[in-house]
């Protein structure tokens, strides 16, 4: 219940801020949140390089569930936390991560496969300028939802290049 009402709010909030689309072309920040299973290494690399490939500074923000062991993998560009990182309600409480929360990237990609509490809360709360993803659960909170075979983290990176090479942003 606590949790609905802070969803609530931040969709208000989130549903102020300025919606400037972004392409690879036009973004020079990028950030990244996703869940990280064991499965989903090779997903990191491939941003990493569509990130050098479009001179675009990456940050990533990996969610470790319940679960999952989580690896102490912690840079300047990639943070990484768990339900331990988060307050009882689940919001998230690290400084590094409120500080990507404030800040105005270019581009803000979710590739969660299943919607989590505190990813969720970083969505909505995230400043960023123009928010993509495909969770359906999520449609609402995205600006661009890409459709189509997204059923691996892999084939949702290869669509969202697609697709933003695709769009055009008008100056």
């Amino acid at each position: 219940m606590l949790r609905n009402r802070i969803i609530k709010r931040l969709t208000s909030v989130s549903a102020k801020r300025k919606v400037t689309a972004h392409n690879f072309d036009t973004a020079n920040t990028m950030c990244v949140i996703m869940t990280c299973y064991s499965h989903t290494v090779g997903t990191t690399a491939a941003l990493e390089k569509i990130a050098k490939k479009h001179n675009i500074k990456i940050t990533e923000i990996v969610y470790f569930p319940e679960d999952e062991p989580m690896k102490k993998t912690r840079s300047k560009s990639k943070i990484v936390f768990s339900d331990e990182n988060c307050s009882w309600l689940g919001k998230p409480e690290l400084p590094e991560l409120q500080n990507c929360i404030n800040t105005d990237f270019s581009i803000l990609i979710d590739l969660s496969l299943t919607t989590w509490f505190p990813l969720k809360y970083v969505l909505l709360a995230s400043k960023a300028c123009f928010k993509v993803g495909y969770n359906s659960e999520n449609a609402g909170l995205y600006d661009f939802l890409l459709l189509g075979k997204n059923d691996t983290e892999e084939n949702l990176i290869k669509n969202t290049e697609t697709y933003l090479q695709k769009l055009k942003r008008n100056e």
